[in-house]
């Protein structure tokens, strides 16, 4: 017998082969083999936590769902629970392994998300039995592109008028808007002027910061080098 799914009583016996042996069959006593129940999920979700860049809303999936995308540095969380109290239980992420916290039959875990893998989640309870053929939840991370910028202003080279401003016209393009613009700049002096030459950051503010997360921005300023 390789695989039992039910309790098993049974018994051997050999009859007589020929009519001068000593005895009609041979009959071992009864043995049973129970049949117990491998820990498996009963309840299972996984939560995709974008990061807080992008502005997308956390994703909550059952255990029917076996396709997981999410963005790069998204926070995975498991949680489950398990038909039989657990001992311990990992997240196998390829040929890595990381643990779960276990309280009774629950168990929950995470990790960032940072590269395609194969997800399966392995169970022991309490008596030492693991759980069989865990399904495998394929990771797949979804493409942020790079944001793009476009200089319109100044042009590459500019002279400078008597109110010394530079108009500086921007054009910036990305899929999930970004959060951070500076400027920086540094200026040359003539070589007979004895003074160190800094490089000046500083950030631009927007007064609409929904502008952010337009996927097409648009931004014009006016630059004092006084």
């Amino acid at each position: 017998m390789e695989e039992i799914y039910q309790d098993y009583r049974y018994r051997a016996f050999s009859p007589a082969n020929h009519f001068w042996q000593a005895w009609k069959k041979v009959v071992s006593p009864d043995y049973f083999i129970p049949v117990t129940d491998r820990p498996i999920m009963e309840e299972f979700s996984i939560t995709v936590i974008p990061p807080d860049y992008s502005g997308l809303p956390v994703n909550i999936q059952k255990g029917n769902q076996a396709d997981v995308k999410g963005l790069k540095g998204s926070t995975i969380r498991i949680d489950l629970i398990s038909n039989r109290p657990l001992s311990k239980g990992f997240l196998k992420l390829d040929n890595e392994k990381l643990p779960l916290t276990v309280r009774g039959k629950r168990a929950a875990g995470g990790f960032i998300f940072s590269r395609d893998a194969l997800l399966k989640i392995e169970l022991e309870d309490n008596r030492g039995i693991t759980n069989q053929n865990p399904i495998p939840y394929h990771l797949q991370i979804l493409p942020d592109l790079n944001p793009d910028m476009r200089v319109i202003q100044p042009a590459p080279i500019v002279e400078l008028g008597t109110d010394q401003l530079i108009p500086i016209h921007l054009k910036i393009e990305d899929d999930f808007g970004f959060s951070t613009l500076q400027i920086g700049y540094e200026i040359q002096r003539p070589s007979y002027i004895e003074d160190e030459s800094l490089i000046s950051i500083f950030p631009i503010y927007l007064e609409n910061q929904m502008i952010f997360r337009k996927k097409l921005k648009q931004f014009g300023a006016w630059f004092n080098l006084d």
